[in-house]
């Protein structure tokens, strides 16, 4: 794992944010009404974080000081620009941007035959 600040990523990072205070911060339905959201644990932690990894799949700058980030999931969240995420990283020190496909032709990793 690596640290990268919110602006320098890129579709196809994979994020952990188990332990990120942003991404386990209260939700909006908290703010409301005062009750805890149904996807944290008795420690107030996103759920959805402590067993997989976010996957980007699109940056847009909110404001200034936010940028909003969302995931294959289909979660999102805004994080401040200059905000620090654990990257996961390939064994040679990059990013894993590794995608698979199979068509009637026969199945692709990457663009190569498989």
């Amino acid at each position: 794992m690596s640290d990268k600040r919110v602006r320098d990523l890129v579709a196809g990072d994979k994020l952990d944010l188990e332990n990120d205070p942003i991404a386990n911060g209260p939700c909006s339905a908290e703010h409301l009404t005062g009750e805890p959201c149904p996807d944290r644990d008795e420690d107030g932690k996103s759920i959805t974080w402590q067993y997989e990894l976010g996957i980007v799949e699109e940056l847009q700058e909110e404001s200034p000081g936010c940028i909003r980030v969302d995931f294959s999931n289909g979660s999102s969240i805004g994080f401040p620009p200059d905000h620090l995420v654990k990257v996961d990283d390939d064994v040679d020190g990059t990013p894993e941007h590794r995608w698979q496909v199979t068509t009637p032709r026969g199945s692709y990793l990457n663009d190569e035959e498989i």
